[in-house]
């Protein structure tokens, strides 16, 4: 292991970083690349299709509240998924396997950073993303309980409607890769497995040695 790359990344982590720098890179993962544009577009179109339904029904907003608090119900339970996988990974940490991810290069590689503080900032992103989409959801959910049922914004029936349709429809996008993005939590929990798993048997084949 290079000794000057370990020291170097781990100051790396103790450096002062702001929350809301933190918001900002968690919103890159709700935007769109060559490598997730065919999906988001099939989620998009099932997402566009129910936003149309939502903004033509009679009773829009009382509906449009009731999906909501399901979504929101939802996504509480997967923050607590994200939250304890989170711990869960901070416990599998051993030395070897702190070594390891201190001297492993980052996959996105920016920043010459390391596997270790890749994954931290992962976890904090997952988990800062789902704090706002909740916390919007819930804002949102208090709105349409206070408004009327035939409130509309413009007398323009054809405006109302776009904007509702536009309005569901970035609703749904937020919350849908949300929670999406738990799927790759998921692999990342399992990578780290087998990275623990691995640490765990060089460990056991050292002790194997030295007696």
């Amino acid at each position: 292991m290079e000794v000057e790359k370990i020291l170097r990344n781990s100051e790396k982590l103790g450096k002062n970083r702001s929350s809301t720098k933190v918001l900002f890179q968690a919103l890159n993962i709700l935007k769109i690349n060559k490598k997730n544009i065919v999906r988001r577009a099939g989620f998009g179109v099932i997402e566009l299709a129910i936003a149309i339904v939502l903004a033509k029904i009679p009773d829009t907003i009382p509906k449009t509240e009731s999906a909501l608090s399901t979504i929101n119900t939802v996504l509480l339970a997967f923050f607590a998924v994200v939250f304890t996988g989170y711990a869960f990974f901070q416990a599998l940490i051993n030395d070897t396997l702190l070594m390891f991810m201190i001297n492993e290069d980052a996959e996105k590689k920016t920043e010459n950073s390391s596997k270790l503080e890749e994954s931290n900032y992962y976890f904090a992103e997952v988990m800062m993303l789902q704090f706002v989409v909740i916390m919007i959801n819930m804002l949102l959910i208090l709105t349409l309980g206070i408004l009327p049922m035939e409130w509309c914004l413009f007398d323009n029936q054809i405006v109302n409607e776009t904007l509702c349709i536009v309005g569901i429809f970035g609703m749904l996008y937020i919350n849908t890769e949300s929670l999406w993005e738990t799927k790759s939590f998921i692999f990342n929990v399992f990578q780290l497995f087998n990275a623990h798993a691995m640490s765990r048997i060089i460990s056991i084949l050292k002790k194997k040695k030295d007696n």
